[in-house]
């Protein structure tokens, strides 16, 4: 690797940060969430990063690779690696410095041969720090809001490029920010994605889904009905509704659980 660009940090540009969070925020329990998470908390990406990507790119091998590459921006973030690799290049090959030749021993345990596939596992450098922690759990508030007539509010989600469950129903909520309370999160969760501020919520059910992943569900009633209700959304939605429980039931194209958990939570309601 050229010395002159190693340790060297790009900016991860806003619209694939939004894309990255997005995806964590509905992802299924694959491989690459605590990865993903990762280029949230840093925004930046090393030189050394992007080589590793890049060649995981260019050797993706199955459905597991395929979840990592959606997690990580997808196609977007394949352009825009690409993209910072190949002006790095050009803009090196210009220059007029001598290199001295690199004598590396193969024998030499610490050095890893390339392969035809690369491992995208947390061993590869010291640029995640987070990554080489113990296994954290990716934590999640999702909120079932009820009207005084206990209709349900819904969220239909938008279909931008790369969209996790596009034009899918689901519920509101997301992830958990480090050090935050479930609760506040369920709040800042509903008022982001709709504009409504929740004064009393109630948790119903906390779920570990698998070793990596956990759900806080919460409810909360409103005081009057839904159509006293200004929704705004966010652009991770593009439309809304609100449902009594036999028309849930009778919905398709649903983020998965969101069924069982508005079951779960009618059952358990108490006024």
């Amino acid at each position: 690797m050229n010395s002159q660009l190693y340790g060297k940090t790009y900016e991860i540009p806003e619209h694939l940060m939004k894309l990255i969070n997005s995806k964590l925020m509905s992802a299924p329990n694959n491989k690459g969430i605590r990865r993903a998470k990762n280029l949230i908390k840093t925004g930046a990406l090393s030189y050394q990063q992007m080589k590793r990507i890049k060649n995981f790119y260019d050797h993706m091998d199955g459905e597991n690779d395929k979840n990592q590459f959606d997690l990580m921006g997808g196609e977007h973030m394949k352009k825009f690696i690409e993209k910072t690799l190949q002006s790095e290049r050009t803009r090196t090959s210009n220059s007029k410095e001598i290199k001295e030749p690199l004598n590396v021993n193969l024998n030499d345990p610490t050095v890893k041969a390339q392969t035809g596939h690369v491992s995208l596992t947390e061993d590869d450098d010291a640029a995640s720090d987070a990554e080489n922690d113990a296994e954290k759990l990716s934590l999640n508030a999702l909120v079932i809001i009820f009207d005084s007539e206990m209709r349900v509010l819904i969220l239909k989600r938008s279909s931008y490029p790369d969209q996790w469950f596009p034009n899918k129903w689901c519920l509101v909520g997301g992830m958990i920010e480090e050090g935050e309370d479930p609760d506040v999160a369920a709040k800042r969760e509903t008022f982001e994605e709709t504009g409504i501020k929740l004064e009393n919520i109630k948790e119903v059910f906390v779920i570990q889904r698998d070793e990596t992943n956990v759900e806080h569900l919460f409810i909360s009633k409103l005081p009057n009905r839904y159509d006293t209700y200004n929704v705004k959304l966010d652009k991770e939605n593009d439309g809304f509704g609100w449902f009594k429980g036999d028309e849930i039931r009778r919905l398709e194209d649903t983020v998965p659980n969101l069924k069982d958990y508005i079951r779960i939570a009618i059952t358990k309601y108490d006024d």
